[in-house]
């Protein structure tokens, strides 16, 4: 990711509300290193595919938070009305030597006192996952709040 703190503390007020709908925008880079063999199935996804781990800390799993991924000029959301979307965003196939850009929105709602916690910091997890393999890979990152 270009860099990885989505920072939301100027749009979380002290009781922990929003006043105004507050997006950040980050950019996601996936490169397939191996010089011969396709990535086959993509996917990113916001729950392990594995382990069932959800990638959102329990604060932030509300009906008020969204998170977004736009390729293409389509957006197809991952967290939404506090849901993970099962299978996250699918991709397809990435080339040898291949690399995809996308763009990771996430989203606070405005919300009542009490939705949020000011002045946290959460480690979350988006997973790049490759079903054909069975491999999920962790990209870790920051919301402030």
């Amino acid at each position: 990711m270009n860099t990885t703190t989505f920072d939301f503390t100027s749009a979380v007020a002290s009781d922990g509300s929003v006043s105004t709908a507050t997006s950040v925008t980050k950019t996601l880079f996936i490169n397939n290193t191996d010089d011969e063999v396709d990535a086959e199935d993509l996917y990113i996804r916001l729950v392990n595919p594995r382990t069932d781990n959800e990638g959102f800390h329990d604060n932030l799993e509300t009906d008020d938070t969204k998170l977004g991924i736009t390729e293409g000029g389509a957006t197809l959301y991952i967290f939404k009305d506090g849901d993970y979307v099962e299978d996250g965003y699918f991709y397809g196939d990435l080339a040898a030597e291949g690399e995809l850009q996308v763009t990771i929105t996430m989203t606070l709602d405005s919300a009542v006192a009490g939705t949020f916690q000011d002045g946290q910091s959460y480690t979350c997890s988006l997973y790049v996952y490759q079903a054909k393999a069975n491999y999920p890979t962790a990209v870790t990152f920051t919301v402030t709040t």
